[in-house]
């Protein structure tokens, strides 16, 4: 079962994780290397996982989390 809740601050590594990876395998089919690096730079990215910089980008724009069990497996941001 799915359920849907707000952001919470330990989501912040889970979330960023989805980013990149979602970055890097999803929005490649449609971008060139050199866009994707740009919006998710592959040196530092993965070693910044969970820090307090992506807990406060996602506090400040409040995704929505979907979650599947115990994983986290959409999000979205609602402006």
């Amino acid at each position: 079962m799915i359920s849907v809740r707000d952001y919470r601050t330990e989501d912040a590594k889970e979330l960023a994780r989805i980013y990149f990876n979602t970055v890097h395998q999803v929005n490649i089919k449609d971008y060139a290397q050199e866009q994707v690096d740009a919006w998710a730079p592959p040196s530092g990215f993965k070693s910044n996982l969970g820090t307090e910089d992506w807990a406060k980008k996602f506090a400040r724009t409040k995704p929505v989390i979907a979650v599947n069990g115990f994983i986290c497996t959409r999000r979205a941001f609602l402006d």
